[in-house]
């Protein structure tokens, strides 16, 4: 009789030891639609700086109640958490738990985003899109060039939101439009930097005197700008 017992001890002990273990490894048994799930409250987010969606963690009947979820990134950050950071760890109010993410202006590509519990992790997908702008600026460091080949004129042309900000990385083009005997030479696109900044350099193809006129425009805008070089002789 006392074996038993002992024997029915032993056996409830290993039970319960396995279920405790459960949650911190996936790989024996329990799955992870069984502890953790992860939503979200869009698939697309803007890459303009500013845009924001929410993620929805839940606690399911495999998991206890009230537990630590730590929120993960590939893109964007954590507002809540501070400026740039990606990893953000939440204590559930019952079974649920949410962060915010928002965009940078930088990133415009699929991305993941995780919420995990112990070793259990439910992802989702999210694409950044980018954000084109609404207005454009260009300009000159000098309208008047020798046309010797050699010299050169500054084009600097910046983007600007109503609402957030351009991503980086976004394209500019460049087209010589007008010209009369001068020819004139310019990359035909360039892409914006940080700053939100194109920076291209004009100067004279064949070394003769005229007038050239540049269109400066961003692909899928209605933004362009003209700009009218002069080259002169020595």
């Amino acid at each position: 009789m006392k074996n038993v017992k002992l024997f029915s001890a032993l056996l409830l002990f290993g039970l319960l030891a396995t279920t405790a273990c459960e949650l911190e490894d996936p790989n024996i048994g329990t799955v992870t639609e069984e502890v953790i799930e992860l939503t979200v409250s869009d698939t697309e987010l803007l890459a303009d700086g500013k845009s924001r969606l929410t993620l929805t963690a839940e606690l399911k009947e495999q998991a206890d109640p009230n537990l630590d979820i730590t929120f993960n990134t590939e893109a964007g950050f954590f507002p809540e958490a501070g400026q740039g950071v990606q990893i953000f760890t939440v204590t559930a109010s019952g079974r649920t738990a949410t962060a915010v993410l928002q965009s940078d202006n930088v990133n415009t590509d699929f991305i993941n985003v995780t919420a995990s519990v112990a070793n259990f992790r439910d992802s989702k997908s999210i694409e950044f899109l980018r954000a084109l702008p609404d207005d454009i600026t260009v300009s000159a460091d000098r309208q008047t060039v020798i046309a010797n080949r050699v010299d050169f004129a500054q084009i600097t042309t910046r983007l600007f939101r109503d609402n957030g900000q351009p991503t980086v990385g976004s394209r500019v083009e460049y087209e010589i439009i007008e010209q009369d005997a001068a020819r004139a030479t310019v990359v035909p696109f360039d892409f914006v930097n940080e700053e939100l900044e194109s920076v291209v350099n004009v100067k004279s193809e064949n070394g003769v005197p005229g007038v050239v006129q540049i269109r400066v425009s961003v692909p899928g805008t209605e933004e362009e700008e003209l700009l009218t070089i002069e080259f002169v002789e020595q």
